[in-house]
């Protein structure tokens, strides 16, 4: 094997293993009764539109998200603290879609418990930006 060989035999198995895990993680739903059981394209999503295109849930598991508060949070607003500011509300949101429609939060299953997600890493943008 050639010296110029090494690294690209190197990086095509780093690709390989990266387009396996990405298609695997990409299949997989949280396992309970509030997700998909694998994700599929759900177009008409409204407020978690970001994941219409492979989705765990559908618009009908999520009303809570659109319209807070609602009988599914047992009719409990957001704002315990206060009126919410909208940036706050739109957080909100994003991480409630995140653990209800995205097929990634399967990468991140509690150990005892297969509805609830750890150890999610968190950029330091969305942090700073909270």
């Amino acid at each position: 094997m050639g010296v110029t060989s090494r690294p690209l035999l190197l990086a095509g198995a780093y690709l390989l293993a990266a387009l396996i895990g990405g298609a695997h993680s990409e299949g997989v739903c949280l396992q309970d009764a509030k997700h998909k059981a694998t994700p599929s394209p759900e177009p008409n999503l409204t407020e978690c539109g970001l994941y219409a295109d492979n989705s765990c849930c559908t618009e009908e598991d999520i009303p809570d998200v659109s319209h807070v508060p609602s009988a599914l949070n047992k009719n409990k607003p957001w704002d315990k603290c206060g009126p919410l500011s909208s940036e706050c509300e739109g957080f909100l949101k994003r991480v409630s879609c995140f653990y209800r429609c995205s097929p990634d939060a399967a990468r991140w299953p509690h150990p005892q418990r297969r509805s609830y997600i750890q150890a999610v890493p968190l950029c330091h943008s969305f942090c700073r930006d909270w």
